[in-house]
């Protein structure tokens, strides 16, 4: 599993400045990904040197005992870190403290943002490798009935 997915992870976490993870509800040898001691500790903290926040049930672990308070005092310095680095301790906004979603969202903004995908060309996910191959889309089983031909147009 380390060589296949581990080192796409690392590079998100370093290279993209990673200020969190999340969790999966897997399990690697039968612990789950989000309490496993040497993912979060030794790789996540330790190798990749996030110290920012990793979602887990950790209220859960503290009340049943499982998880040192310790513990919860190093995702406090993890969460702070996180909230330094977003600037929440800075004061005032100025300027950009009052805007909301009208602002973001607003006929503009989308007319904008809907304008700034056209430049790519991109209209289906089979343009990007066509430059690399011959793309053709045929349906895998033709004895299975589709509810609508939506997805084969999406295709096209």
């Amino acid at each position: 599993m380390i060589e296949t997915l581990h080192y796409p992870f690392e590079m998100c976490v370093k290279e993209g400045y990673a200020a969190s993870l999340m969790c999966s509800y897997n399990r690697v040898n039968g612990v789950p990904a989000c309490a496993h001691p040497k993912l979060l500790n030794e790789t996540i903290r330790g190798l990749w040197d996030l110290h920012g926040l990793c979602s887990k049930y950790g209220v859960e672990g503290i009340l049943n005992g499982k998880v040192a308070e310790a513990k919860l005092d190093e995702a406090l310095k993890n969460l702070y870190a996180v909230l330094m680095r977003l600037g929440w301790f800075d004061g005032s906004p100025g300027n950009y403290g009052a805007l909301g979603r009208d602002d973001i969202c607003s006929p503009a903004s989308l007319e904008l943002a809907a304008e700034s995908g056209v430049t790519c060309r991109y209209v289906t996910p089979l343009v990007g490798l066509g430059s690399y191959a011959d793309v053709k889309y045929a349906p895998g089983c033709t004895d299975v009935k589709c509810k609508s031909d939506l997805e084969l147009k999406a295709t096209q």
